[in-house]
């Protein structure tokens, strides 16, 4: 008698596993996109100026929610 086990592939390569962490980090990573608007309340009207340079301004910007951030206008 001879008898034979079938056994789905259901392990992952080790590189397989580590692009879909990669791709699953990215996705919760994505950049958040603002409108010019919040972007215009956020740095009070572009009124803080942090800096210059060859590559354009920097402001100072606060959100709703307490978030500083820093925008450059090129």
């Amino acid at each position: 008698m001879i008898q034979s086990t079938l056994r789905p592939k259901t392990k992952k390569s080790f590189l397989t596993l580590t692009m879909d962490n990669f791709l699953n980090d990215m996705e919760r990573k994505k950049p958040i996109r603002f409108t010019s608007q919040q972007i215009w309340i956020a740095t009070d009207n572009f009124t803080n100026l942090l800096g210059s340079g060859g590559f354009g301004s920097v402001y100072k910007g606060i959100f709703s929610n307490g978030t500083l951030v820093a925008v450059k206008i090129l």
